[in-house]
């Protein structure tokens, strides 16, 4: 027998794993309600290259403004990526704007996306106060005023100048 017969030949083994790669969370459009509005239903565009997330353990949100909508009146909605969403329930009766900051974690890695939330009185038609009768003598000129009441801004006020002409 040669001294090589009995020898053992080893081969080397080699792990190759992958690099984990970041969760992806899309851009979120600026969002907004109508005072009195109970809720607010969000679909979120989350995804994970590596691995598919459950929504619950993978978001969560704050938000800039507790008067208008507390972090914990933002509710995670959805099992598992990619149906996440948010389910926002401001505050009754209070108006403003809060940014709500958006964190999405694979356990290693974070995606981050801002956006802002709108509570605000809706666009509601403008009235007009009741206008006086006016009286005037043939060609004299007499103005009336009107007022224009809009809850959603400044009050108006405008005049008019007309002349009464015999027929």
């Amino acid at each position: 027998a040669t001294e090589f017969e009995d020898s053992i030949h080893l081969s080397p083994v080699w792990k190759i794993t992958a690099k984990n790669k970041a969760p992806i969370l899309n851009p979120i459009a600026p969002q907004s309600v109508n005072i009195g509005s109970t809720s607010l239903e969000l679909a979120l565009a989350l995804s994970d290259p590596d691995a598919t997330l459950i929504c619950s353990l993978a978001l969560t949100v704050q938000s800039s403004n507790s008067d208008i909508l507390p972090s914990q009146n933002i509710v995670v909605t959805g099992d598992k990526t990619p149906n996440c969403g948010l389910t926002l329930y401001p505050v009754p009766e209070k108006l403003g704007t809060s940014t709500l900051s958006v964190v999405a974690t694979d356990g290693s890695l974070t995606a981050l996306q801002k956006f802002s939330f709108r509570v605000r009185n809706p666009n509601l038609p403008p009235s007009l106060d009741p206008v006086d009768a006016a009286l005037t003598q043939e060609d004299t000129p007499a103005t009336v005023a009107v007022t224009i009441v809009d809850s959603d801004g400044p009050d108006q006020t405008c005049s008019s100048e007309f002349l009464s002409y015999a027929s």
